[in-house]
């Protein structure tokens, strides 16, 4: 896979400032620079277990690691004692006592293409989406879509739908919802080739004025999206390529 240009490679987890968000991005296709070996839980290993589709299974194995391993050099503790714990929608939390402000944290995957975020600034929440899956936009967006989002989807193509469904995707996952929340009820204005511009959220996000959006780009014929419940100062978009200690 060939890499966004604002994707730095690094063998050093760099400090995580207030209001900055740290994006790592691994290549699913590649040999993995997270290994899994004695990170896991034996809840998550036994989850693992019970993904009969081996591409998720992987996809899971490989982003919890990464989440793992990546958390315990931010927190400086074992990738192994690491406290993930999953709210009741499936968002995970890092239980680590006395952190503060505390970490949150996203994964996301599609394609070939999986993605952590780690930040201070606030709920986070990341989503990845692969442009050359083959799928019937305007069916869905006249689904989940509002009715401007469907206009404008139909008028810009296949790249503006993508980023809308990362937008609003990152948003749910930020607020902990994932897809119980209707994905029209978090809607974005597309004005061309900008990115999507946050319009509306339900009564319990907040209002606008409370959250972050941003774009992400991670490889060709990929759309990607971070969503940050409060401000951000910055985004570093980050690969791994050091060494682990995992215990």
């Amino acid at each position: 896979m060939t890499f966004d240009d604002s994707w730095r490679a690094v063998s050093v987890v760099p400090p995580l400032a207030a209001g900055e968000v740290h994006v790592w991005c691994e290549d699913l296709s590649a040999a993995s620079p997270w290994p899994p070996a004695d990170v896991l839980s034996s809840e998550e290993r036994a989850q693992a277990t019970r993904m009969l589709a081996p591409g998720r299974r992987e996809a899971f194995v490989r982003g919890r690691s990464a989440l793992r391993l990546l958390v315990g050099m931010y927190l400086d503790i074992p990738a192994a004692r690491v406290a993930v714990r999953l709210l009741e929608k499936g968002k995970p939390v890092i239980d680590h006592p006395g952190e503060a402000p505390p970490l949150s944290v996203s994964v996301a995957h599609s394609g070939s293409v999986l993605a952590v975020a780690v930040t201070r600034a606030g709920d986070v929440g990341v989503d990845v989406e692969n442009e050359a899956r083959t799928v019937d936009r305007m069916a869905i967006a006249r689904r989940f879509f509002t009715e401007a989002e469907s206009a404008s989807v139909e008028s810009l193509g296949v790249s503006a739908f993508f980023a809308l469904w990362a937008h609003k995707e990152a948003m749910l996952k930020a607020a902990g919802d994932g897809l119980t929340v209707p994905l029209s009820e978090v809607e974005f204005r597309i004005d061309g080739r900008a990115a999507p511009k946050l319009r509306r959220v339900p009564p319990s996000y907040g209002t606008v004025g409370d959250w972050t959006t941003r774009p992400l780009a991670t490889a060709p014929s990929m759309a990607g999206a971070i969503a940050v419940r409060g401000g951000i100062s910055s985004v570093h978009c980050l690969r791994w390529t050091g060494a682990f200690v995992s215990s």
